[in-house]
């Protein structure tokens, strides 16, 4: 069964010359879908970053997400799971303060940031305001932090829980660590050109999700063959200040993820590849259009950290698989002389087999003739 959010249309207001405009107030209502304006102001709010009108084409695929958390909110079944789902947030100017407050006050636990809000929803219960931080915390840090019981609300996406007496910061730097230590040898390190997700999804059959949850990013379903990408390169960027002239309490996400993350797209979709151009083209993400782009593509593993395990498993479980295919099989150019090797071995197998039918053919129809010959 398809599900369809409903949104109120965009109050309007009339100036004086009887021209119609919009109202983008910062205590414009959520159901009412944000407007250029108002979106500009919120991913300030959200990111600690200014953007230029002229970059909004690049905010719609995070705003389409925003729209989307949104309206989950009333989603539910029964009553009782709608009410259990209710945040203090009702405007986005609500949604822009709470974002303010995760980030000034990240080096506090879930408890102060809640003593700090209840400030600004002193009629909401507390249920209200964790949901309200929950969901603060998914639109401005993009990690799926939610109360197990909603899990369901976005199934295809693991949710994490962040434990009241436990800062903010050490919370999300637990989520991305950094691996003690991994054997591998200068060769073993070096990473193949060929490596890009278009090649193991023709090659493959790996199989693409992209994920709004960064600490879902580059995971690996081994049972179906699915890699969840993070692809919100832009949001990354802001993150990181990159062509800001403002950076106000920047995000308590750990930076060198964010870069690395960053690196981690550049290297599967390479924004020069004419096929994973078209790849993404077909799944509507247009991200690697957006730069800045490094001068090189890093293939070296040791230039990953916090994301090196995941991208080492899907490099050593998919791209070095064999092709389950004669399809994938034609398509493999990993190995050029393996590649030509086993095609012309096949075509030799080929041609030994017709000699051999030939053979026993032109055997079957000599025998038939000395057998009328003696009748």
């Amino acid at each position: 069964m398809s599900l369809v959010v409903m949104f109120d249309p965009p109050r309007t207001s009339f100036s004086s010359s009887g021209q119609k405009h919009n109202m983008c107030s910062d205590k414009t209502p959520l159901r009412h879908r944000p407007m250029p304006g108002l979106k500009l102001q919120i991913f300030e709010a959200l990111f600690g970053t200014q953007v230029s009108p002229s970059n909004l084409r690049y905010l719609g695929d995070y705003f389409a997400f925003y729209v989307e958390e949104i309206g989950l909110l009333g989603i539910g079944i029964g009553t009782q799971a709608r009410q259990a789902a209710r945040v203090a947030a009702t405007t986005h100017e609500d949604i822009m303060q709470i974002a303010r407050a995760i980030r000034v006050h990240a080096d506090g636990t879930r408890q102060d940031l809640q003593r700090v809000l209840r400030g600004n929803f002193a009629d909401k219960s507390e249920n209200e305001i964790e949901n309200a931080i929950n969901l603060g915390i998914r639109l401005c840090l993009l990690v799926n932090v939610r109360d197990k019981s909603l899990s369901s609300l976005r199934s295809s996406t693991p949710c994490v829980v962040w434990a009241a007496d436990v800062p903010l910061k050490q919370f999300l730097t637990s989520l991305f660590p950094v691996p003690r230590y991994t054997r591998l040898t200068a060769k073993e390190s070096r990473l193949d050109p060929k490596f890009t997700a278009t090649n193991m999804v023709r090659i493959c059959g790996l199989r693409i999700r992209w994920t709004t949850s960064l600490e879902d990013h580059l995971s690996l379903d081994r049972r179906t063959k699915t890699l969840s990408i993070f692809p919100h390169k832009f949001v990354l960027q802001a993150m990181l200040g990159i062509g800001s002239g403002s950076k106000q309490h920047p995000v308590p996400l750990p930076h060198s993820m964010l870069a690395e993350t960053i690196l981690t797209l550049d290297l599967l979709f390479p924004p020069w590849d004419r096929d994973t151009e078209v790849f993404l083209e077909a799944q509507g993400q247009a991200f690697h259009q957006i730069g800045e782009f490094d001068a090189h593509r890093t293939l070296n593993l040791w230039d990953f950290v916090h994301w090196r395990d995941r991208v080492l498993e899907l490099y050593e479980e998919v791209f070095q698989s064999p092709p389950v295919s004669w399809a994938q099989l034609w398509r493999d150019r990993r190995n050029p002389q393996q590649f030509w090797t086993f095609w012309i071995a096949l075509f030799i197998l080929g041609l030994t087999i017709v000699s051999c039918v030939a053979t026993m053919v032109q055997t079957w129809a000599a025998v038939k003739a000395i057998g009328r010959q003696r009748s």
